[in-house]
């Protein structure tokens, strides 16, 4: 684009300059007359075109365009006193001398990393095979430092990932797994994964943000009937303790089913002899005698006596 409109302009001035644009510069008049081609400005156009040609290919603006998702970044090539070269982040269009600057885009986006299965030590020596993926991205602000430090490639991670991020990653699997017996590895799988992205935030974060870490480790195979066995002792002793505070639970519903039984039974029998106990107060001899005389057939004499006070005999009809 540049290019083209460099070319465009040279051609036009130059042009100008040698009269390449009016026609009645290319004849000229003969001794009789007539018109004849002129030699001189057909030379000249030519000249002008392949100067305009040169200046078009050599001359050093650059257009270039930071694409969404890109940070861009702008580096002098000329570098400073102890050869570092100035960088500064651009973005959108950007006009540059390529003599003088380079202009490199690095993708911001997270991009998928997996490794192939590697062993690190665990806690006493043992090692655990690990197959670690995440997903890893350029911290914007760390270009520079990445152009500087790491790679001029605009691949950013293809670049580094068989280098630089491998290596980090292996320190990052050592540091965590170092942490941890063999067996806890496997029986706390949380606290391990947890322990491996903070080590490799520490060793990635100073380029790159990293997140949905798997450590994916494996145990060793002298190890799977170990941790085999002990995963069905742990269930074992787990189910142990499930059915002992089932009949625990069982048991206590039943004493208190019991309770309440014999709770109701003793407010029955309370309430019966209550009832007695009223009852006998109630039935005295003259209630006795009345209720005899009460309900006594038509044909038996009405002559039931009670006592009075003295002894006295009181006669009752009917």
């Amino acid at each position: 684009m540049i290019s083209l409109i460099i070319f465009l302009l040279t051609l036009a001035i130059l042009g100008v300059i040698f009269g390449s644009f009016k026609t009645s510069n290319y004849f000229k008049l003969g001794s009789r007359g007539e018109k004849n081609p002129n030699v001189l400005q057909i030379v000249k156009t030519v000249g002008v075109i392949v100067a305009s040609m040169v200046v078009a290919s050599i001359q050093p603006l650059s257009l270039q365009r930071i694409d969404a998702g890109n940070v861009g970044l702008a580096i002098d090539r000329i570098g400073n006193d102890k050869g570092i070269p100035k960088t500064r982040d651009v973005k959108g269009w950007v006009f540059y001398n390529s003599w003088t600057t380079d202009v490199i885009e690095y993708s911001v986006r997270q991009q998928h990393v997996e490794y192939n299965v590697f062993n690190v030590p665990s806690k006493g020596g043992s090692l655990i095979p690990v197959g670690p993926s995440f997903n890893i991205s350029l911290r914007p602000e760390a270009s520079a430092e990445v152009y500087i430090h790491l790679t001029k490639s605009e691949d950013v991670v293809e670049s580094v990932k068989n280098g630089w991020l491998a290596t980090a990653t292996n320190i990052a699997l050592t540091d965590a797994t170092n942490l941890f017996t063999p067996d806890s590895i496997f029986n706390n799988s949380d606290n391990y994964r947890i322990e491996v992205e903070k080590q490799l935030k520490k060793q990635l974060s100073r380029y790159f943000t990293v997140d949905q870490i798997k450590p994916g480790q494996q145990p060793p195979q002298a190890m799977v009937g170990i941790l085999q066995a002990k995963a069905n002792a742990i269930q074992a002793a787990q189910q142990a303790e499930l059915n002992r505070l089932t009949a625990v639970a069982t048991a206590e519903q039943k004493i208190a089913e019991a309770r309440g039984d014999s709770a109701q039974l003793v407010i029955t029998a309370k309430a019966e002899a209550e009832a007695i106990r009223l009852k006998q107060i109630q039935i005295t001899p003259a209630y006795v005698e009345y209720i005899k005389w009460l309900n006594a057939a038509d044909d038996v004499p009405r002559v039931p006596a009670t006592i009075l006070g003295s002894g006295s005999n009181v006669l009752l009809s009917r």
